[in-house]
């Protein structure tokens, strides 16, 4: 994703590399991390996770979820990860969803505003930000493709 949007990509593989990148990115406006699908069963990566984003208060959190995820999974990740800081929601993958009920009940019964939604696979024509209208739309009708275009 980072070529396909011209921007830099740093690969790191500790803790200690995570600082640094993010020491190095201070002044920028933006830094996206991408923590590679971590099993959120994983307790020991998530807590080493949550250390590190607890390190940096000042950057905010945007978990990524997929709209296809059935209710007990999406209940069980957000709570996993609600252990350290999950500021926001990405939901993902919205154009791949029959019905997006389950997913907006777990979402609002952990109090994560929503960020984002994904509406398929070009970036990043198909990343919109989430407004109170659309999802409203989402989770009344389902995903139309003429919706948000």
């Amino acid at each position: 994703y980072g070529q396909i949007m011209s921007i830099p990509v740093s690969i790191v593989s500790s803790g200690e590399e995570f600082i640094r990148e993010m020491e190095i990115s201070e002044s920028a406006d933006l830094v996206l991390i991408d923590t590679a699908g971590r099993n959120y069963r994983e307790s020991r990566q998530i807590e080493k996770l949550n250390r590190l984003f607890k390190m940096f208060p000042h950057i905010q959190t945007h978990l990524l979820i997929s709209a296809t995820t059935n209710q007990d999974a999406a209940m069980a990740t957000l709570s996993c990860y609600r252990s350290g800081r999950i500021d926001r929601v990405i939901i993902t993958k919205v154009d791949e969803s029959i019905n997006m009920g389950g997913m907006f009940n777990t979402i609002a019964s952990e109090g994560i505003p929503v960020s984002y939604i994904t509406t398929g696979q070009r970036v990043p024509e198909d990343i919109l930000p989430a407004s109170s209208e659309y999802l409203s739309k989402l989770f009344y009708y389902g995903f139309d493709y003429t919706a948000g275009k």
